[in-house]
């Protein structure tokens, strides 16, 4: 099912949100709430998610790294400062091709998007939640800010 669907990078925000969905097998990645509006399309996933009583609900696609970061800027505008200082820090950390790899509609890789609930998506923006790596592959921690210097950490 999720292999007919992958293609090459998408150009817009709308096919990024779908192939993310496909990769993401139709769910947030961190509470595996299933899109309802994927299910309503596909027979299919509508059995699986009934099989495994899953829960629903709305599902946004994430930028990891914003797409107001580069693109539609114009020169010597307010995002263009933003934009080379976000680039600029990026860059002391190690990060120097990342500015490659996410130009323009590159932003909209894969590699740079995530399925989140809208509550989760909105924390996320907020840099209320966030991610950190583990020595397992593909397997993260949670961080999340729950009050002012207080941090709960789950893995996912």
């Amino acid at each position: 099912m999720i292999e007919n669907m992958l293609q090459e990078v998408p150009q817009s925000h709308q096919m990024a949100k779908k192939h993310a969905l496909v990769r993401d097998g139709f769910q947030c990645a961190v509470t595996k709430t299933y899109d309802w509006k994927s299910i309503l399309n596909n027979k299919e996933l509508e059995m699986k998610v009934m099989h495994e009583a899953g829960w629903t609900g709305s599902t946004h696609c994430a930028h990891i790294f914003l797409e107001f970061t580069n693109v539609n800027i114009t020169v010597g505008s307010d995002e263009v400062r933003y934009a080379t200082s976000v680039w600029a820090v990026l860059d002391q950390f190690g990060y120097s091709a990342l500015w490659e790899e996410l130009n323009g509609s590159n932003v909209n890789r894969l590699e740079n998007m995530i399925t989140l609930e809208p509550s989760l998506h909105s924390f996320f923006d907020l840099l209320q939640v966030w991610f950190t790596d583990t020595t397992r592959l593909a397997v993260f921690r949670l961080g999340l800010k729950v009050v002012e210097n207080m941090k709960a950490i789950l893995e996912v």
